[in-house]
């Protein structure tokens, strides 16, 4: 077994364990299942979804496959810290570490979608994502409420505090609240034309730049951090240069990843946007996708890929 299995899956995964192959996140429990010791104490855990088997598979060295029920929406997100990667899906969280161990959910956070964290807060959805509620150790702070109708996305810039949230599908405007959680400003509006937006599902922030991905209008727009815009690439289709409903985006240290959902596929473009290459197609084998719909660079070298129509959470190397 490679070292990069955690030790409870090692076990799980051993010829004395059950085998991956008769075993079914659908069909299985655990009331219904003998696990190891070692993951009677995640199954057991409070944390941990009696629906979510969470087994993962090994593939390969660096090509881990985690198994989770099935997804209707979800998210990733990796901490300031790159220590710790968040899993949420139909309102679950899932919290990995490092070596792909479950973990605590840091705060008692019981529920949602976890947009941004690092070791001081987490913001993360409430209220059928109508509201963004910042956690931290003591206290709890809900952020912009009666302004955001439908939240689709949530950063903060590390460099000034600013709190960046993309307001989906009722305004089609980015709102910006200082580090009191005061509205500051606002902007955009729905449209087709450069410089509008029509549902900005995900941001991403770096530098100077934030990046809106809008799934209704295929493409990528690129704004300044006080609103102004830049440019945009992508537009409607299943060529290289096209997307279908994307859904996700991360950024590496050169280059700007979209999971491209309807296509079925990784885009990758250079921070100018200029198109440079494609990973993946649809299928259900390591390295193929159905319907991803985000996906985050980790410890510099994973990139992790959340897909609903195969209901998994890939981890890939990435170099």
């Amino acid at each position: 077994m490679s070292a990069l299995l955690p030790e409870f899956l090692i076990e799980l995964l051993s010829p004395s364990s059950t085998s991956p192959s008769s075993t079914s996140p659908s069909s299985t429990s655990p009331s219904s299942t003998s696990p190891s010791t070692s993951l009677s104490r995640f199954r057991d855990a409070k944390y941990f979804d009696k629906n979510v088997i969470g087994i993962i598979e090994q593939f390969a060295r660096t090509e881990l496959v985690i198994k989770l029920g099935p997804i209707w929406r979800g998210r990733l997100c990796v901490n300031q810290a790159d220590t710790n990667m968040f899993v949420s899906f139909d309102r679950k969280i899932h919290v990995y570490d490092k070596k792909f161990n479950l973990v605590e959910i840091p705060f008692g956070i019981q529920e949602g979608e976890v947009a941004w964290a690092d070791e001081k807060c987490v913001l993360t959805t409430a209220s059928a994502y109508r509201n963004l509620v910042m956690v931290t150790e003591n206290q709890s702070y809900l952020i912009g409420r009666y302004k955001i109708h439908t939240l689709n996305d949530a950063v903060i810039d590390p460099m000034t505090g600013m709190i960046y949230v993309a307001d989906g599908s009722t305004t089609h405007k980015i709102f910006v609240f200082n580090k009191k959680r005061e509205l500051v400003f606002q902007f955009g509006e729905r449209g087709e034309d450069p410089g509008q937006l029509y549902r900005p599902h995900r941001l991403a922030i770096e530098g100077d730049r934030l990046y809106v991905l809008e799934e209704y209008n295929h493409r990528v727009s690129v704004f300044s951090i006080g609103g102004e815009f830049l440019f945009c690439f992508g537009s409607f289709g299943s060529e290289n240069e096209n997307f279908y409903n994307p859904s996700g985006i991360c950024l590496s240290a050169k280059e700007i990843i979209i999971a491209d959902t309807g296509n079925n596929c990784l885009k990758i473009w250079s921070k100018e946007g200029e198109y440079l290459r494609s990973y993946g197609q649809i299928g259900s084998k390591v390295g193929q996708f159905w319907h991803p719909i985000d996906v985050r660079i980790y410890k510099s070298k994973y990139i992790a890929v959340l897909e609903t129509g195969n209901s998994r959470l890939q981890i890939l190397d990435w170099k």
